[in-house]
């Protein structure tokens, strides 16, 4: 929510992005925290999440093999596999 202020702000109001760069490239934020207002924000949870698998040498080159075989990168296969995995089990699981 944006409250009405009864002093002029010192942040000048930009005609674009590249003359706002400018302007706090050449100016400290802390100067400026009186004229800030809190806000609160929502974070989603993160869209991607990673993890890490260690593959005994042989299979960790059949898995490079066979994403040769296909085109894609070992960690595209890898998700793929993961993903059909996953889907597998739960139609099982129905």
């Amino acid at each position: 929510m944006v409250h009405a202020s009864s002093t002029q702000s010192r942040i000048p109001h930009f005609s674009s992005i590249e003359e706002e760069a400018e302007f706090w490239d050449t100016h400290d934020s802390t100067e400026f925290e009186a004229e800030f207002e809190p806000v609160e924000l929502d974070v989603a949870n993160p869209l991607l999440h990673g993890f890490s698998v260690a593959f005994e040498g042989p299979v960790f080159d059949r898995i490079l093999a066979a994403a040769k075989r296909r085109g894609v990168s070992f960690v595209q296969l890898a998700e793929q596999w993961i993903v059909e995995g996953v889907e597998k089990d739960e139609a099982a699981s129905r």
